[in-house]
């Protein structure tokens, strides 16, 4: 047992000292950090700021004024790689019946045809820069920037409906009415077909979730006996089911 003892000792000196010899090591460069250090080489990084130091105020009026200038390069590019003409395919539409868009969008460098383009090598095609650029990944609107950008339906859709603006002073949406969705989005559930389109019709929002998918579903409107909900998962069911929230307006949850 003594002699055990003795082993750990030693194993516990043997690792301070390796430490004691680490530290001795890293603090020359540890200090390099310190504020003696040259700003110059403490400033240079790829990293963005995360703090803000200039007003709200400065940032809104700076991007503001920058807007026009964002959204005409973006739609020069738009005009540049794609064809956004209103041309809908005669018979042929998707959801609530809008119809949708037919033909290839995508526009080729000034003088080719996909013929040529499909007789051509891949390195061919590279070698003369020839590869559509409606092909590229497709860039933010304001790219700097990032976050959502909600066409104008939406936005007054949401404003009459919730009391929101979703208005951004920096961007507005960029692709035409005539590629996007039909709106009111439909709804489907995967467990309940049956159901077919849960949303009424109507865009759901904070102001009227509660009213068509808990009391009363529209799928006990036409007879069945369970709640839209019973097809969600438990978690996703936040409330009472028993009664409505003690709330005049039960979409806004637990006050």
């Amino acid at each position: 047992m003594r002699s055990m003892k003795n082993n750990s000792q030693r194993m516990h000196g043997v690792f301070l000292l390796f430490t004691i010899a680490v530290l001795g090591l890293a603090l020359p460069q540890l200090r390099s950090g310190q504020p003696n250090a040259d700003p110059q080489e403490r400033g240079q990084t790829s990293y963005m700021k995360v703090d803000i130091t200039e007003p709200f105020s400065s940032i809104m009026a700076r991007m503001t004024a920058a807007k026009p200038g964002i959204e005409k390069e973006h739609t020069d590019l738009l005009n540049e790689r794609y064809d956004l003409s209103d041309r809908p395919a005669p018979g042929v539409t998707m959801e609530r019946g809008k119809p949708l868009q037919e033909g290839v969008r995508v526009k080729l460098p000034a003088g080719m045809t996909w013929e040529r383009l499909a007789a051509m090598s891949p390195d061919e095609i590279r070698e003369h820069d020839l590869y559509p650029k409606g092909f590229y990944p497709l860039p933010h609107p304001n790219h700097s920037e990032g976050g959502f950008v909600f066409p104008h339906f939406l936005i007054e859709a949401i404003k009459n409906q919730d009391g929101r603006d979703l208005t951004r002073f920096d961007i507005d949406f960029d692709l035409p009415d005539q590629f996007l969705a039909a709106f009111p989005p439909a709804i489907y559930l995967t467990p309940r077909p049956d159901l077919g389109d849960v949303s009424q019709d109507k865009l759901v929002s904070l102001t009227n979730y509660y009213e068509l998918l808990q009391w009363p579903s529209h799928s006990q409107a036409a007879g069945r006996a369970a709640p839209v909900t019973d097809a969600l998962p438990p978690a996703a069911v936040q409330c009472d089911r028993g009664s409505p929230l003690a709330d005049s307006q039960p979409w806004r949850g637990l006050l």
